[in-house]
């Protein structure tokens, strides 16, 4: 059997649907990253933790990368924002387990520091204002 040669036409086509597919791709990878920064824009972490007058409230943006220091009533617990996710940093607590919760980005997850009885969750900015 002898094998078919590709035509310069055939060539042609066949380098076209190439670069169709990899633009195909690019421009699925670039929405897709435009719908989660889009997704950590709408995101909030809230933040619950006690103080000497009772529980409070801290309304924490993904979008901001930056650290809080949040005083309570028995320490001070370290929390970091960092490419719209939240995470729990250098725990002053004996175990640290609430800093293995690792970066919360998703609506609905949560980590708890239960020796300072602090406790963050996700949440979607239209919740937050319902709550209010």
């Amino acid at each position: 059997m002898k094998k078919k040669e590709r035509t310069a036409a055939e060539n042609k086509k066949m380098n076209l649907f190439f670069v169709l597919v990899i633009l195909t791709l690019a421009i699925a990878l670039a929405v897709w990253v435009w719908m989660e920064r889009k997704d950590a824009h709408s995101l909030f972490a809230v933040v619950l933790y006690p103080k000497e007058d009772g529980q409070h409230e801290m309304i924490v943006p993904l979008d901001e990368d930056r650290v809080y220091d949040v005083e309570t009533c028995f320490d001070t617990v370290h929390l970091q924002v960092k490419d719209g996710a939240i995470a729990f940093i250098n725990s002053p607590c004996p175990d640290h387990n609430c800093e293995a919760f690792g970066w919360l980005h998703e609506k609905g997850t949560f980590a708890m520091c239960a020796p300072n009885n602090t406790g963050v969750f996700v949440d979607e900015k239209a919740e937050l204002t319902k709550k209010e």
